[in-house]
């Protein structure tokens, strides 16, 4: 039985008769009884929820039934992650397993999964978002995003301007754009379009070492964001600069501090944007001791434009002419990169 309480006045509110439930008739799915018969006890990682049935259950699976927003807030579960609306904002979404989004992602996102990434339309990373998948990652389009897939990254439409990454092989099928950015494959490239008439700096690169160059684009990402936060910091510099003629000895006193403030900061991230430079430099390096450039393949099968470049192993080409279907791969014998007709490696395609 439960104990008497009061309220806030100092009545007395009497207790009521609790009474037994029996636990066994509540157990649901991925859960047991304790020995004792006290507890319910969950066999997997999961969601815990009550069934209509007034069952207890744990689904491994995390769903929201709309938009990831504010009233949801960043997700960090154990088993697979299903959300059937959008990304749109600065969230987090960390998963053990597989991560599936229905909706269009956007914004300074991060998204994490030790398994798969599935998002149905397509990603708008505003050079922030970022994407890392312990497997494949696939989606209807990437544009200015971050990828890292220990698998195989598969794109419906384009990529544009996004730095992208694949143990694996890259496909873009559809409309079969990459361009812009950065995309590299430990094994394959295969895309309709390559660059575009604008010449537009394209970089594909095949036979990659995958945890080198994950390590160097996310190191690049990060400079990005320090270039980004050293600008804003530059123009608040300006405008408090602007504002000292005008405003009395106590306000240009606070002004002057604030300025001290700003430059020490300016200070620090200069400094961590040279280490971050001597990393990528060193990183640099040691990539190119890593290529696998033996059975390497880049297919454009309609065009490659000029402002392509394209590497395999520790050898790179500029693509200075307009190209029809083309296959570069790995000339063993020249020790260098061979551009053949794509009809050559059709079968790669099907």
């Amino acid at each position: 039985d439960g104990k008497p309480g009061r309220d806030v006045f100092g009545r007395e509110i009497p207790s009521k008769k609790g009474k037994d439930i029996a636990l066994h008739e509540l157990v649901g799915k991925n859960v047991k009884l304790s020995e004792d018969g006290k507890f319910i006890i969950s066999m997997v990682e999961g969601q815990p929820y009550v069934s209509n049935d007034g069952k207890v259950n744990v689904k491994e699976i995390f769903v929201v039934n709309g938009d990831l927003d504010y009233s949801v807030g960043n997700i960090d579960f154990p088993g697979s992650v299903w959300i059937r609306g959008n990304i749109d904002g600065n969230f987090k979404v960390i998963s053990g397993k597989d991560v599936i989004i229905d909706g269009i992602v956007s914004g300074g996102f991060h998204i994490e999964a030790k398994g798969s990434v599935v998002i149905r339309k397509g990603v708008f990373g505003r050079k922030r978002g970022k994407i890392i998948s312990g497997g494949d990652v696939s989606a209807k389009f990437l544009s200015e995003t971050f990828v890292a897939s220990e698998g195989s990254i598969e794109v419906g439409e384009y990529m544009m301007n996004c730095h992208a990454v694949a143990k694996k092989d890259v496909a873009v099928f559809g409309k079969g754009l990459i361009v812009g950015g950065k995309v590299s494959a430990g094994k394959s490239i295969k895309a309709r379009v390559l660059g575009n008439m604008s010449g537009a700096k394209t970089v594909v690169e095949a036979g990659v070492d995958f945890e080198t160059q994950k390590q160097y684009y996310e190191i690049s990402h990060e400079l990005m964001e320090l270039v980004r936060e050293l600008t804003s910091l530059s123009t608040l510099q300006r405008k408090f600069k602007m504002m000292l003629d005008n405003v009395s000895d106590s306000e240009n006193k606070e002004i002057s501090l604030i300025l001290i403030n700003i430059e020490n900061k300016k200070k620090t991230l200069y400094e961590r944007m040279e280490k971050r430079r001597k990393t990528l430099e060193a990183l640099n390096i040691s990539r190119r001791e890593k290529q696998l450039r033996k059975n390497a393949l880049i297919v454009a099968s309609d065009a490659c434009y000029p402002g392509v470049t394209v590497s395999i192993g520790d050898e790179t080409i500029k693509i200075d002419d307009n190209l029809g279907p083309t296959a570069f791969t790995f000339d063993v014998v020249k020790n260098g990169i061979k551009a053949t007709p794509y009809k050559t490696w059709r079968k790669f395609l099907k």
